[in-house]
């Protein structure tokens, strides 16, 4: 039976859409509220549009240096959406992203060539891969800019788009990305693959005009990304965070894949599903794919947080490489895979799907506009307790805390506290700050010192901090509930 045709004909690229969509958009409180980096975005974004670019941080105390927000633009775009439809706003523009991007993906690799189940199975594959750090951070947007990139400098590669225009879309591309988000760095390493690539192409005598051409989309676009508040400072501030070896080992993102969190089967999967096609096919796999390959996979064995741009990038690929074997085994599964392929492609029809996601879209803004859907701070995550003790007891109100890393976001944004010792974006203050932190888990000599310029602390109900200040003398408890605790310091100096 034919698909139906117009705009909400059946349509397997809409149906992807649809479903990254819903899976961001239908439980909008769990996402806002699975960690405190949303909120703490969207603050940095509150003080920028009221006060310019910062020269000092408005959330922790005692930090007198600009901070170097990497994010500053889009922390911009958050607040300005969470001030105009609250933290549906944030929900709604990543529920787009990923709808968008997954979408893409399916119809990247369709546009390739590649039949419709191995298609689909390698969406599904992806959509593991982002699983692993699907949370709404500024991150998400470096996975649609590095997806447009890669075909971007594909498109540029095999001829089918000039380097004028690669040129220019990508220059927006980065100019853009690099004021979002620190990302851009792998894009001017993917950028420099295909410099290598062409250098190669050029040695073996068969073509030296595209090398000028790569070489100068490498130099153009890094010279781009220097158009941000900081400049060259920026990049040394990433660089310096990402070589960090205290404050990576500290990151649970940053640590190796590891069996106990579910993220080494997901890498080990991943790497099944790109390695094994292009394998298959080693003779006709160009160097640019093996050079990808090996820098993407080394950073993700490095890092937990680089295996969705493992799988971003390198899925999409080992799916085109793996449809060209199947093509030429002959061999009766491929044939039957085929030819299924072929049957679901035609029960597709002519629509072209739009109208679902226009649909969808719409009637999200309007349930959340309504107030039929709303979205708030709600995981288990949240101390909503004690934000609601905090703001309920004006003697708290406009001080300066010291709270629990996974905490302070959440008492920052909900309640009338004014700043605090540390938070969740580590990339925004020294190591320096970590270590004592964790001195006063551990109870290590000084911390006592450490807390001195602090009348109240929240920290969790059952760590280490709560062992440390239960201890002491100086610190009375005066509220407490299965999460957090807080302790008001009663020794005067």
């Amino acid at each position: 039976m034919k698909g139906t045709s117009g705009v909400f004909g059946l349509n397997y690229t809409s149906l992807i859409w649809c479903l990254g969509f819903i899976l961001i958009a239908a439980n909008g409180s769990y996402w806002v509220s699975v960690d405190s980096d949303l909120v703490l975005h969207i603050l940095y974004g509150r003080n920028m549009i009221s006060e310019g670019i910062l020269s000092s941080d408005p959330l922790l105390s005692g930090i007198t240096d600009p901070p170097v927000l990497q994010e500053w633009l889009f922390e911009i775009s958050l607040a300005v959406l969470e001030r105009v439809f609250g933290l549906a706003g944030p929900v709604i523009l990543f529920a787009v992203l990923l709808g968008s991007l997954m979408a893409s993906l399916y119809r990247r690799m369709r546009v390739q060539g590649v039949c419709f189940w191995i298609a689909l199975l390698y969406a599904i594959f992806i959509m593991v891969a982002l699983r692993l750090h699907l949370i709404i951070r500024p991150h998400m947007l470096s996975w649609a800019a590095i997806s447009y990139l890669v075909v971007l400098l594909e498109n540029w590669h095999s001829g089918r788009v000039s380097f004028l225009r690669t040129t220019l879309a990508g220059s927006v591309l980065m100019l853009f990305w690099s004021n979002m988000h620190g990302g851009f760095l792998l894009g001017l390493v993917l950028t420099a693959i295909f410099a290598v690539d062409r250098l190669c192409i050029a040695l073996s005598g068969r073509d030296r005009g595209n090398l000028w051409q790569a070489i100068a989309l490498l130099i153009i676009f890094g010279l781009v990304t220097l158009a941000n508040p900081w400049g060259w400072n920026l990049h040394s501030h990433l660089v310096a965070f990402l070589s960090n070896d205290f404050l990576i080992a500290t990151t649970l993102d940053f640590q190796p894949p590891r069996l106990a969190n579910g993220s080494l089967p997901v890498l080990v999967i991943t790497s099944i599903a790109v390695i094994v096609p292009m394998l298959l096919q080693w003779r006709h796999v160009a160097l640019k794919d093996w050079l990808m390959l090996l820098t993407l996979f080394y950073i993700a064995v490095t890092s937990v947080r680089n295996i969705p741009f493992f799988g971003l990038i390198m899925l999409p690929i080992a799916a085109l490489y793996l449809q060209r074997w199947l093509v030429a085994s002959g061999a009766a599964p491929a044939k039957l895979i085929l030819a299924s392929s072929s049957r679901m492609e035609e029960d597709e029809g002519s629509g072209s799907g739009v109208g679902w996601p226009v649909l969808f879209l719409t009637s999200m803004i309007f349930f959340f506009a309504a107030g039929i859907l709303r979205v708030e701070l709600g995981s288990r995550q949240v101390p909503r307790e004690a934000l609601e003790w905090v703001s309920n007891n004006p003697a708290v109100h406009g001080q300066t805390i010291f709270a629990d890393y996974l905490f302070a976001g959440y008492f920052l944004f909900a309640t009338p506290i004014r700043q605090v010792y540390l938070h969740a974006l580590n990339a925004n203050y020294p190591d320096s700050r970590v270590r004592n932190y964790l001195n006063v888990e551990s109870s290590e000599p000084g911390w006592e010192e450490i807390l001195s310029p602090f009348e109240w602390a929240a920290v969790a109900a059952a760590g280490g901090q709560q062992n440390t200040f239960a201890m002491s003398s100086c610190w009375e408890e005066v509220y407490r509930d299965e999460k957090t605790a807080i302790y008001h310091r009663m020794c005067v100096e």
